[in-house]
This record gives structure tokens, C-alpha cells and sequence, in this order.
């Protein structure tokens, strides 16, 4: 590692103590704001809020013309749960066997860390920018999601304001730093299922219609269903059964009716449609009266492997790790299926992320100062630093 790269790494594990010393239990800040923002604003960078209700958050712009990257991130973090179940004080950052240790270290502010490195010593190395180069840090990603980075792309879209990459730094990688580069997230849609049969005596069936075993073998089916693989190598449409319930308050009643919770996380580009589809059919089979209702979830995004943003993120990583990433729309939700009102590509990219919301959740301080080379290097390859 250079003189360099050992500096920028050492100033992002300095910036990651202070900001896991700070309890910013969603919504609050807690004082992580106020870090960021003196970070940017000795780089240049000219801040500003755009709060809403108990929700800040911090948009900061080096440059000006064109919006060419955005660069988001949260600084809220999940509660750290039983104490006791910690080794250390979850609000005391540790190093231990060449981790840090503490609440956020991982998701995320990890990664808003290495931006923080990243994006202010571009911004020093930046003498003549073309287009502008952004940060879009919230409270309230772990919460509601609803007066976080959601309120301020509204704000910023009603301003006008348009860039052309997004890169968000969720703690994406899986197994190793850097074997995963997610370019889109699955959609959510759920489902509940009614099965409607006739209560009555246990003792005696014949007069009876029982719902449940009607409901198990539909929930058998619906758990086996498969999905095609999509041809970039993507994590495929899924489907699991979350709930099953039937109760006539007795134990020798059969129930009148049951109900399952069916959770589909859908492909980007698979019709949510199509499987409601699917589903309506697999009930009108059943043996008994039965219906459901759906209801979308997060909204699914797709920006693809191809994309430029996401070409520029694969060799950075590979780069840095040796080996090109594979391209994911796996885990859970992010703020990155709100940045498409504003931003035309968008992509995430992060840390290991197996100790989230755990206790003792950690991170590899040499993945931090990788974490902060792979992003310097996204943003020098979107918006060279010698350009104009």
C-alpha cells in the first residue's frame, strides 16, 4: 500500500470511531451530521439540509454544471439490543484482531466514512471539476425511510436537479470484499391468503371444512415453485411462505377459515402482475373457496452490469480485489429504489455485511481503506479530476 492510500485509510478508520461514538439511533443524529459537514466543508463542498419532521439530511455539492455522481449513505443505525450480548460498549469503538468493533461500523457508516475520504480528496486533487460531484446522507434509513433520502430526492427533483450516477454504499459484498456489485434491488410484493371452510366439532369432520390442510398443501405447492435464472447472472424472482394461521379459540373446533402471508422479491424486470397471475391459479385449484390480497412493497430498480456506472464501479473493484464482481439485485431494501427520480444510473457497492444488526458487529480495518480506494476511484473514473 502507498504513503498515500495508508494515509486515506488511517483518516477513514479516525472518521469511522467518531462516527460510531455518536449513538444516532434512527432518526437521530446524534452529532454524525455535524462530522460530515465539517468534513465537506473543508473540502470545499457547499452544505445544506433538507430536513423533515425529527429526519435531517445533509446534502453537500463540490462543482458546478452538470450532476454527473451522487454518492448516498445513512448515518442511522438499528438499536444494538441486549448489552450483554456484547463484548464491548456498542457506542465504544474497539480494534481487535484487526477489526473495529461497534454499532455501525458495517452498516453504514463504514461506508460513509470511506465516501467522506474519498470525495474530499477528490475534491482536493480536483483543481479545474467539470459537472458536480454530490452527497446525500440521511437519518432515516433503518426507520420509516419516508423523510430520509425519499423527502430530499423529491425536494431535489422539484428543483430540477439531475445526475447521471448514483452509487450508494450499503455493505453489499457477501462472502469476501468486493464479490458482489448490486446493480438493482428485487421488488416486494405480498400476499395474503384466505382459505374459507366450515367451522365445526372436531369430532365430527363429516359435518365440517377444514381449511387447513387445503391451506398446508397450498403453501407446499407455492414454496416450491421456481424461477427462471435471469441471463446476467442475477439472483432470480423468490417466493417464501411467512405465515400460516387457523384458531377457533378451541382445540377440538376446526377453524372456518385460514391464512397464509406469501412474500414475493421479484426481478427487476419480471411483471409482479404475471405472479399474481400464477397465484390466482394455483387457488382457483384448491380444493376449497379461496382469495387473496396483494400489496406491493418496495419498488424494485434496475440498473444493469452494463451500465456505465456500473462499469466504472466493476473495475474499480476489480482493481482493487483482483477479480471483477458479480453483478446482484439480491438483499433487502436501500434508499438506492428512491434515487431514480433524480439520478439515471444507480448502483451499490460496500463492505462485508454478514455482522449487521448482529451484536459485536465489526469490520476489516484494511477493507475500510480498500472500501475508500474503490470509492476514489468510481468517482476519478466518472469525473476525472484534471478535467475542464
Amino acid at each position: 500500500m502507498s504513503a498515500t492510500a495508508t494515509a486515506s485509510a488511517a483518516r477513514a478508520l479516525a472518521l469511522l470511531k467518531e462516527l460510531v461514538s455518536c449513538p444516532s439511533l434512527t432518526p437521530e443524529s446524534a452529532g454524525t451530521i455535524e462530522i460530515a459537514r465539517r468534513e465537506l466543508e473543508a473540502a470545499g463542498f457547499k452544505t445544506e439540509e433538507i430536513n423533515r419532521g425529527a429526519v435531517r439530511n445533509l446534502y453537500a455539492v463540490h462543482g458546478e454544471g452538470e450532476g454527473l455522481l451522487l454518492l448516498c449513505g445513512h448515518l442511522d443505525v438499528v438499536p444494538p439490543g441486549d448489552a450483554a450480548a456484547w463484548d464491548t460498549d456498542p457506542f465504544e469503538p474497539v480494534e481487535k484482531d484487526g477489526k473495529l468493533y461497534g454499532r455501525g461500523t458495517t452498516d453504514m457508516k463504514g461506508g460513509v466514512a470511506a465516501m467522506l475520504v474519498a470525495a474530499t480528496e477528490h475534491a482536493a486533487a480536483a483543481a479545474k471539476p467539470a459537472g458536480r460531484l454530490a452527497l446525500l446522507l440521511t437519518t432515516d434509513e433503518e426507520g420509516e425511510a419516508v423523510d430520509g433520502v425519499r423527502h430530499a430526492v423529491e425536494v431535489l427533483k422539484e428543483r430540477g436537479e439531475k445526475y447521471r450516477h448514483a452509487l450508494v454504499g450499503e455493505p453489499s459484498s457477501a462472502e469476501r470484499f468486493g464479490d458482489l456489485l448490486r446493480v438493482g434491488r428485487r421488488g416486494s410484493l405480498t400476499c395474503r391468503i384466505k382459505v374459507e371452510g366450515k367451522q365445526g366439532h372436531a369430532a365430527y369432520p363429516q359435518l365440517c371444512a377444514n381449511p387447513v390442510p387445503a391451506l398446508a398443501a397450498l403453501a407446499a405447492e407455492i414454496s416450491g415453485w421456481e424461477f427462471a435464472a435471469p441471463e446476467d447472472g442475477t439472483e432470480a424472482t423468490s417466493v417464501q411462505v411467512v405465515r400460516l394461521h387457523a384458531d377457533a379459540g378451541a382445540a377440538n373446533v376446526i377453524p372456518g377459515t385460514a391464512e397464509a402471508t406469501v412474500n414475493f422479491r421479484h426481478h427487476p424486470l419480471d411483471d409482479p402482475a404475471a405472479l399474481r397471475a400464477r397465484l390466482d391459479a394455483a387457488l382457483a385449484a384448491a380444493p376449497l373457496p379461496a382469495s387473496c390480497d396483494c400489496a406491493p412493497g418496495a419498488a424494485p430498480y434496475h440498473t444493469g452490469a452494463a451500465s456505465e456506472i456500473g462499469r466504472a464501479a466493476a473495475a474499480a473493484i476489480e482493481a482493487a480485489c483482483g477479480q471483477p464482481p458479480r453483478p446482484s439485485v439480491g438483499g433487502g431494501t436501500s434508499d438506492g429504489r428512491f434515487l431514480g427520480a433524480v439520478c439515471a444510473e444507480v448502483v451499490e457497492f460496500g463492505s462485508v455485511g454478514r455482522s449487521m444488526h448482529m451484536a459485536n458487529e465489526h469490520i476489516e480495518i484494511a477493507q475500510l481503506g480498500q472500501l475508500a480506494a474503490v470509492y476514489r476511484d468510481v468517482i476519478d473514473r466518472i469525473r476525472p479530476p484534471a478535467a475542464g
